[in-house]
C-alpha cells in the first residue's frame, strides 16, 4: 500500500527535476540568442546596432552636460592582399587579430564595434581630439608591431584611422561619423598605416575679383 505513493512522489520529483533542467537550458539559450543579436559573431565585438544605441544614449548624456566625445573609424590596410595570397581564412584571422589588439588598448568606458568587413568604429565618450588621436595611434603602432603568424608566414598587419570629435567637427552623431569617415579616407590617401584627425576644408577669405 505504501509503494504506490512513494513511486508517485518519486515520479513527481523526477518531473520537477527535468522541468528545472529544461527551464535553465531555455534561459541559457535565450541569453545566447540575446548575446548573438548584440555582437559580431566573428570578433565578439559589439555590432553596429548596439553601437548606435550606445552612441545615442551617450550623446544625449553628453549634450545634457555640454561635454565632448570622439569617434575613431579604423580600416585594415592589407585584407585584400592577404586574402589573395593566403586565402580567406588568413584574412579572417587578420580581422580577429586586429579586433583583439584594439580591444586591449581601449578603456572600459569606450565602445568598439565591427562596422562590417574589415572596418571598425570606436566611440570614446568624454574624450577630446588629442586624447582620441593618442589612443588611435597607440592601437595603430601595436597592430603594426605584431605580425600575424599564419602557417609559418609572418603577415604584416597595418590599419588606417580617421578621427572626428564633438563639438568641433559637427553637431550630431551622423555628422561626426561622416567626418571620421572622411578622415579615414585621408589616411588611406596619404599612404595608409596612419591616423588622421578630420580637418575642415580651408575657406578662401579673399574678396572675389570684380
Amino acid at each position: 500500500h505504501l509503494t504506490r505513493p512513494i513511486i508517485q512522489l518519486f515520479l513527481l520529483w523526477l518531473l520537477a527535476y527535468f522541468l528545472t533542467l529544461i527551464s535553465k537550458e531555455t534561459n541559457r539559450t535565450k541569453d545566447k540568442i540575446r548575446q548573438l543579436s548584440r555582437t559580431d559573431q566573428l570578433t565578439g565585438l559589439w555590432n553596429m546596432k548596439m553601437l548606435l544605441i550606445f552612441m545615442q544614449r551617450e550623446y544625449q548624456r553628453i549634450l545634457a552636460k555640454t561635454g565632448k566625445f570622439s569617434v575613431i573609424m579604423i580600416d585594415a590596410d592589407s585584407l585584400k592582399a592577404v586574402n589573395d595570397l593566403h586565402g580567406h581564412y588568413a584574412g579572417t584571422m587578420l580581422i580577429v587579430s586586429i579586433s583583439e589588439t584594439m580591444r586591449s588598448e581601449l578603456r572600459e568606458e569606450d565602445m568598439l564595434a565591427r562596422f562590417g568587413g574589415d572596418e571598425f568604429v570606436a566611440f570614446l565618450p568624454d574624450t577630446a581630439c588629442q586624447k582620441a588621436w593618442d589612443i588611435a595611434e597607440r592601437m595603430r603602432i601595436k597592430i603594426a608591431g605584431a605580425p600575424l603568424n599564419y602557417e609559418g608566414h609572418n603577415l604584416t598587419i597595418t590599419v588606417s584611422c580617421g578621427i572626428a570629435c564633438y563639438p568641433e567637427h559637427g553637431q550630431d552623431l551622423t555628422e561626426i561619423m561622416k567626418m571620421a569617415d572622411k578622415a579615414l579616407y585621408a589616411s588611406k590617401g596619404s599612404g595608409k598605416n596612419r591616423c588622421t584627425v578630420f580637418q575642415p576644408p580651408k575657406t578662401d577669405s579673399r574678396a572675389p575679383s570684380s
